[in-house]
């Protein structure tokens, strides 16, 4: 794990290894939001359960938004976010 942490210093990152693929893992990026969907969704704003990310990302937010909203409020405030930044086709 040193080594992991060493070589993201130096800006490397190891793809295949799975601790380098959560953001707390790697010192220099723990402290930032993930990305710009995510920078302005308050800090108070907590899903409940894990699978929250991957039920948004399957659009679970608009197919079931009374439980999603209560169970999964950070992943969907991320997800609609993401979806007002699309550019309209």
């Amino acid at each position: 794990m040193a080594e992991a942490r060493e070589e993201a210093k130096m800006g490397k990152e190891r793809d295949a290894a799975p601790a380098m693929m959560c953001s707390t893992s790697c010192d220099r990026r723990a402290a930032q939001p993930h990305d710009e969907s995510e920078a302005h969704i308050d800090d108070s704003i907590q899903d409940k359960n894990l699978s929250c990310s991957l039920w948004a990302a399957a659009g679970e937010c608009t197919r079931n938004p009374k439980y999603m909203k209560d169970q999964c409020a950070r992943s969907c405030a991320k997800y609609m976010a993401e979806l007002r930044a699309m550019p309209d086709s």
